[in-house]
């Protein structure tokens, strides 16, 4: 009785198999204990019977996958709910780690997408110092010939509204801050050339502000622009200023190059002088002595550096007494001027 009321019928298949297919489903739907599953008449039965001896298709089909599993899982009850307990587990910790897993690609996303970003920054500030680059280099030639001999005893007046046109069109360069540094700096030192170190001064403050804010404090470019401001100080005998503008070009510039640079001596060879202006003879010989000797060494005598560092040299030296060496160093670089 329990077998018939709970258990389902033992396939004849199981017996011999030779009942397999159309016989076992006909046995299988006449003996199914589910009333909608079994045939609804005698007739139909009969029905099935006449078709499977005819090679007929049979109307009944064999139970579904879906009704296998769900009267498996009424017999297996402690087994299905361990399984799924362990299948819920499985899709958990699938869940956490997809969680995770778009986590990190998306965090990886975010980090090419900053990649990408710094990789495009980088690139546009690189093409912007080329193109100020190529401005102040347009504008140093067409300033080339505009030297303080060459401007002496000449009307400067054309210059000075050149000049003035070109600053004017420098203050509506704010988003390329890049390009408006180069052609502040270069009219800074077309305005010490052509003997005004006042209007120098402003553009060259202007053009080291920018510097230091988007080239930085310790950069090439900035140590130069301090050199120019320096200048441009010492023109006016602020030389205090000058001295400290000097100091603090030579002091960026001496961690980034060797000791033979020609833009670290220019700017020892200019400190050395505003100490000479102070008769500071004692502070200023050395450092004249030193990239004198240098640049005889790396340039040679004829070199137009080499000569004028010489020459002030043998200047400090007659100004401190020591008139013969003085005289001999001067002659001696006259013939190397004359030979240049």
């Amino acid at each position: 009785m329990r077998i018939i009321l709970h258990d389902d019928p033992r396939p004849i298949s199981s017996i011999d198999r030779v009942f397999r297919g159309d016989i076992q489903t006909i046995l299988a739907t006449a003996l199914a204990r589910e009333k909608t599953r079994r045939y609804p008449t005698a007739a139909a039965l009969g029905a099935d019977v006449r078709r499977y001896l005819d090679d007929e298709p049979i109307a009944a089909r064999p139970p579904s996958a879906t009704y296998q599993l769900r009267k498996f899982a009424r017999r297996n009850k402690a087994l299905v709910i361990g399984a799924g307990a362990v299948v819920l587990a499985l899709l958990l910790g699938l869940v956490a780690t997809s969680i995770a897993l778009s986590h990190a690609i998306s965090a990886r996303d975010a980090e090419r997408v900053a990649l990408g970003r710094a990789q495009e920054e980088a690139e546009r500030a690189r093409v912007e110092a080329a193109r100020a680059n190529q401005v102040s280099t347009i504008l140093r030639d067409m300033l080339r010939g505009v030297e303080p001999a060459v401007a002496r005893g000449r009307d400067t007046t054309i210059l000075r509204e050149i000049f003035q046109n070109t600053a004017r069109r420098a203050d509506d360069l704010e988003d390329q801050p890049l390009v408006e540094t180069s052609i502040r700096g270069t009219l800074g030192v077309a305005y010490l050339e052509i003997g005004d170190p006042v209007e120098a001064e402003r553009q060259l403050r202007r053009a080291l502000e920018l510097a230091t804010e988007h080239l930085g404090r310790t950069a090439r470019e900035t140590a130069n622009l301090h050199n120019d401001l320096a200048l441009a100080l010492r023109d006016q005998s602020k030389l205090d200023g000058a001295e400290r503008h000097f100091a603090m070009a030579a002091g960026i510039l001496t961690p980034l190059v060797g000791p033979d640079d020609n833009d670290l001596l220019s700017i020892r060879h200019n400190l050395a002088l505003c100490e000479y202006d102070r008769s500071r003879f004692d502070e200023a010989e050395p450092i004249l002595r030193d990239v004198a000797s240098r640049r005889l060494r790396t340039l040679g005598p004829d070199a137009p550096q080499t000569i004028s560092t010489r020459s002030a040299l043998a200047s400090l030296l007659m100004d401190s007494n020591r008139i013969a060496e003085g005289e001999a160093l001067l002659l001696e670089t006259l013939e190397h001027s004359r030979s240049a």
